[in-house]
């Protein structure tokens, strides 16, 4: 049993010094909302504008909930938009947020606001509550916030601007957070 206890103690001490190495996330075993914050803090330091608690709107079994966080990144300024998953914390769909006249999004939006507002009008009946444009991985992107009164729900919808294809609709819970 003394070996044992020895054994054990070496392990210990060796992984108490490459735990140093190890992200302070998976060393605390942080999870959830406080370690999503962390986590996003960590890789995009700046300061939390909001954050969204969303899930898929995909029908099925397993609510897959996420919050995503825009922060204003304290290196040059911009606003940026990350998913994290509370339960692994990985981080995804990163999106920088740009306005309709940034010459990254007008030069390639071949769909413009207006003809995606019609394009929305076809899937859902809601009331658009505001919308975003951003940047996803180099695309253009709408994105539109609308509720849904027949549910009682606000929808996220994504449409890529250089097709007018949907990309995403998610289920916003709830927004805390003034942009």
């Amino acid at each position: 049993m003394i070996k044992l206890g020895a054994l054990l103690l070496m392990v210990m001490v060796s992984l108490n010094s490459s735990a140093q190495i190890a992200d302070n996330f998976t060393r605390l075993k942080l999870k959830g909302f406080p370690g999503c914050a962390l986590k996003v803090l960590n890789k995009y330091p700046g300061r939390i504008l909001t954050v969204e608690a969303e899930r898929t709107k995909r029908p099925g079994p397993k609510l897959e909930l996420f919050y995503e966080f825009d922060i204003k990144l304290k290196q040059d300024g911009r606003v940026v938009e990350i998913e994290c998953d509370p339960n692994s914390l990985k981080l995804s769909d990163f999106e920088e947020q740009v306005g309709l006249k940034d010459e990254r999004f007008s030069e390639r939006a071949l769909i413009s606001l207006e003809k995606a507002k019609f394009i929305l009008r076809e899937k859902t009946k809601g009331m658009i509550v505001e919308y975003e444009t951003s940047l996803q991985d180099g695309r253009p992107v709408y994105e539109f916030d609308v509720f849904e009164s027949d549910v009682g729900i606000e929808v996220e919808y994504e449409i890529d601007a250089e097709t007018g294809l949907f990309l995403e609709s998610e289920i916003e819970l709830f927004e805390i957070g003034n942009p």
